[in-house]
């Protein structure tokens, strides 16, 4: 009887220190809305979309962190949202739903990432939790919304998770420098088809990677950040490249975060024709305990080369208020208002309205 009181204890104990030891955290963040939407005539006869409304998952995702040692950590997160659940890409054997898999090990001064991570791509809106966005500019996930489906540029949306290896460098203290080396993705550039595999015929073809670098410094007590990054990717051969380029700052202040971005997307499709994309983002948000309002600007611009070239030119604003039951938890509700104006070169302009209501939740089920 006493062992057995002796075995239970011993398995009670176990069962609470282990988790504290090696479970890490596995969260779920999700966040549902209802979104609607509405596009004037000019876009509706352009075939660009129709009145809508529905409820839909903005995020649905399970992410897991651990660490094997002090110097070797991994991450896991996996989509059951959001994302096609279609088959697995000949890139890197896995499916479209992986945001992450990787594992980081520091070496000194150096952390080597292998697997798929973020690319930190574009800018500090492109660093920015989705969950926490309202309002995408036309860099981030392109101008197919109002620009109709036939002759649109994608945006650096599709080079967000990227597989690969990556090396970030400690420069200094709140100062890093991170090296990246991965697999290209061809569905980028002006109306793309097809996965984006590399593919000639049923071959898969790639023989480039997308190189990129990004810097991230903070100053001033952290309140003042810096991120410049720079990533090119040759998607066919030497006549086809695209390249991503970023500069933004970030301050903040007494609950106030100010940021801007510029942000520059080329795409080369022959020695003759090179597309832009180009957009300027400013965000402001106040944090104000279990309230959080927020305003945002996007000015962009697109140029389609040819023969003749066209230039579309794009404006849009928006503005959300998100309210947290309890200041310290992982829940809130949010409402946001977007209204986006494309100025054809010819043409009346198109615009669309979307207003959501929704809420998010970002929970750790080991706690």
């Amino acid at each position: 009887m006493k062992q057995t009181k002796k075995f239970l204890m011993t398995v009670a104990t176990l069962g609470l220190v282990a988790p504290c030891a090696f479970a890490g955290s596995l969260n779920l963040d999700m966040r549902v809305d209802y979104l609607s939407q509405n596009y004037n005539d000019a876009a509706q006869t352009a075939a660009v979309g129709l009145n809508n409304y529905k409820f839909v998952f903005n995020t649905g995702r399970i992410d897991y962190k651990g660490k094997l040692n002090e110097d070797t950590s991994f991450r896991l997160r996996y989509r059951f949202a959001t994302k096609d659940q279609g088959a697995v890409t000949k890139r890197d054997s896995a499916n479209a739903t992986l945001d992450y898999a990787y594992v980081a090990h520091k070496i000194d001064m150096a952390t080597v990432t292998v697997g798929k991570w973020a690319s930190e791509v574009g800018g500090f809106e492109g660093n920015t939790s989705s969950t926490d966005q309202y309002l995408l500019s036309e860099a981030y996930s392109g101008t197919s919304y109002l620009a109709g489906t036939t002759t649109y540029l994608t945006g650096y949306s599709t080079e967000l998770y990227v597989t690969g290896l990556k090396v970030g460098l400690k420069l200094a203290d709140d100062h890093n420098l991170s090296l990246q080396v991965a697999n290209t993705d061809t569905a980028v550039g002006r109306a793309p088809t097809g996965t984006g595999d590399s593919l000639t015929g049923t071959k898969f073809s790639q023989d480039n990677t997308l190189a990129g670098i990004t810097y991230k410094g903070f100053f001033m007590d952290k309140s003042l950040g810096l991120l410049a990054s720079y990533h090119t990717e040759q998607t066919n051969d030497d006549t086809t490249k695209v390249e991503y380029t970023s500069v933004g700052a970030q301050y903040m202040m007494n609950g106030f975060t100010g940021q801007l971005d510029y942000l520059s997307n080329s795409y080369k499709a022959s020695e003759t024709q090179t597309d832009t994309l180009i957009s300027t983002v400013a965000t402001l948000k106040y944090d104000m305990d279990t309230l959080t309002p927020i305003v945002k600007y996007v000015s962009s611009e697109e140029k389609l080369d040819g023969t003749p070239s066209t230039k579309n030119k794009y404006t849009s604003y928006g503005a959300a208020l998100e309210w947290k039951p309890v200041k310290d938890d992982m829940y809130r509700y949010h409402v946001a208002y977007n209204n986006r104006t494309m100025k054809p070169e010819t043409g009346d302009d198109r615009n669309l309205t979307e207003y959501f209501v929704g809420m998010r939740i970002n929970a750790d089920f080991l706690k």
